[in-house]
């Protein structure tokens, strides 16, 4: 399933080459902080997930078969470590002992890709919207989320969402087909009660 170009660059990896993990990061690390971004809305969150993800990488690289391309399975321990880190902030706000850390606006300009030239008033509804969208998209369960976010983000086929989340291409094609209803609803409901 590898070719042997990627078979050379695991090897390096496993081998514990500082150049092939720069490598490593250098190829996949705006993809995956990205992923933790989108499910987490939180920068510093998921600065910290990317980290856990590449941390996971070279700790169990020597598991890796190749019975996968190489980004699948990064991606799977993209989501894994996502999906942990939700739990655990569910269960620690289910016991109580969850402070909030978070504060401010999580959506940051940047991030929005704003032209200069775009006037205040365009940059201010650019904003809204895509405050709302990203509001809209959090109200979605964690499964359906990260298949609309691996696919229209990422731009992942479903077989390669399949392969990363360990479920069916129907099951994939379910998930988008629920997400995106579920993205009207809320989008719906938010302009009309904003009309």
């Amino acid at each position: 399933m590898i070719d042997q170009t990627e078979e050379f660059f695991i090897e390096k990896l496993k081998q514990g080459s500082e150049l092939a993990f720069r490598q490593l990061i250098a190829q996949y690390g705006n993809q995956i902080h990205r992923i933790c971004f989108q499910m987490t809305s939180s920068t510093h969150e998921a600065e910290d997930l990317t980290q856990d993800v590449f941390i996971s990488i070279v700790e169990s690289i020597g598991q890796f078969k190749g019975q996968s391309k190489l980004s699948t399975w990064i991606h799977k321990i993209a989501v894994s470590k996502c999906l942990e880190s939700k739990r655990s902030k569910s269960a620690k706000k289910r016991s109580g002992f969850l402070v909030s850390i978070f504060g401010g606006d999580e959506i940051q300009k940047s991030a929005l890709n704003i032209a200069d030239t775009y006037s205040t008033s365009t940059q201010i509804e650019y904003e809204q919207v895509q405050t709302v969208i990203k509001a809209a998209l959090d109200q979605l369960p964690d499964n359906q989320r990260m298949a609309l976010v691996l696919n229209k983000m990422e731009e992942y086929s479903y077989k390669e969402i399949a392969d990363i989340m360990n479920i069916s291409a129907s099951a994939v094609e379910s998930l988008l087909f629920r997400s995106k209803q579920n993205i009207k609803k809320l989008l719906k409901d938010y302009y009309e009660k904003n009309k």
